[in-house]
């Protein structure tokens, strides 16, 4: 049994690492840049689920192993008992498959319209973003003043959330009306690509984990091949 757990765990780093070495290395190429970077919260979000999407699909089969007592054949190498729970059993392996993609579907979906009116901004200090969302909002016409994070005026116009540590900070508009809430966004994204970033550390720790990945995947690779050159 321990050869085929290996070999899972082998399969598991390929399949779950090569997205993710992927978008660290998009991200770190994003904060090495000599400007911020703005995205709108969707496709941030999106990117992020591409990254993910590895430990996403795994998941799925460690959730159907959990699920179904039978899927654990595998690990035994009892390909004919497990050929038999399949033929018994196709509803219920499809039913904890449905219930998974249910899942991971609806909570994506929910996230992904919270983000719909959120700006994400890499590769900046705070002081340049707030400089620009006051300056938007100055030529939006708002005489808004700011508390904390928050700015508003009769009501809150916009909020940041700050990461410091990887100078990424989410700027998220609560203005109701779409055209306000367009023209504020335009403008903002014009101020943020006259800001010049100073040198952003965060971007050679996201290239390290890139290559981290990348080595991980490698060797699991190996033992992938090396597997499957035993059983030749």
């Amino acid at each position: 049994m321990f050869l085929p757990m290996l070999v899972f765990v082998g399969v598991c780093g390929v399949v779950c690492l090569g997205p993710m070495m992927v978008y660290l290395a998009i991200l770190a190429r994003m904060n090495q840049r000599d400007r911020p970077v703005v995205l709108s919260g969707a496709w941030d979000f999106l990117g992020l689920l591409g990254g993910l999407s590895g430990f996403l699909m795994m998941g799925m089969v460690v959730f159907v192993f959990i699920v179904q007592s039978n899927a654990r054949y595998i690990f035994r190498q009892d390909w004919e008992a497990l050929r038999t729970a399949w033929t018994h059993e196709q509803l219920y392996w499809a039913l904890s498959i449905l219930g998974y993609l249910l899942i991971v579907v609806g909570l994506s979906t929910i996230t992904l319209l919270n983000r719909g009116k959120t700006l994400s901004v890499y590769n900046v200090d705070r002081g340049a973003v707030e400089e620009a969302v006051e300056g938007a909002l100055a030529d939006a016409g708002f005489a808004a003043h700011r508390s904390g994070n928050v700015w508003s005026e009769t009501r809150e116009l916009v909020r940041i959330d700050p990461t410091p540590l990887w100078h990424h900070i989410a700027v998220q508009i609560l203005i109701a009306d779409p055209r306000i809430r367009e023209e504020l966004e335009r403008s903002l994204r014009a101020r943020l690509a006259q800001v010049v970033t100073p040198e952003n550390p965060s971007g050679l720790w996201l290239l390290s984990a890139a290559v981290s990945a990348l080595i991980t995947l490698l060797s699991c690779l190996f033992i992938v091949v090396y597997f499957a050159y035993l059983i030749r």
